[in-house]
């Protein structure tokens, strides 16, 4: 999964608009962080985020929680700046559908 790593942490940095490698540990804090949160929502199977009909929606869904993440990171703020839950939560509900029809079939 390194080469994955080094996608989303592009993908991060090419959506928060970031040029510079100041934030990259903090940012890999939120894709960490992102992934983890994906997988214990939809199941732990690293051959499944791998297959071609999944890793891109795979991809897409830790993009945008760890964006998300990275924007609303001011403890001080209880205002959600950017909503994203639509386009993460239908992520998700894609992930979960094909992980049930995946696992119904093997």
């Amino acid at each position: 999964m390194e080469d994955l790593e080094d996608t989303l942490l592009s993908l991060v940095k090419d959506s928060l608009r970031k040029s510079t490698n100041d934030e990259d540990d903090f940012i890999r804090l939120m894709i960490s962080s992102a992934k983890t949160a994906v997988i214990h929502a939809v199941g732990n199977d690293e051959d499944f985020y791998n297959r071609t009909d999944v890793v891109d929606v795979f991809k897409i869904a830790v993009l945008e929680l760890a964006v998300n993440n990275y924007m609303q990171r001011a403890s001080s703020s209880d205002v959600n700046l950017f909503d994203n839950r639509y386009g993460y939560d239908q992520m998700l509900l894609d992930l979960k559908a094909t992980w049930a029809w995946v696992h119904a079939e093997g």
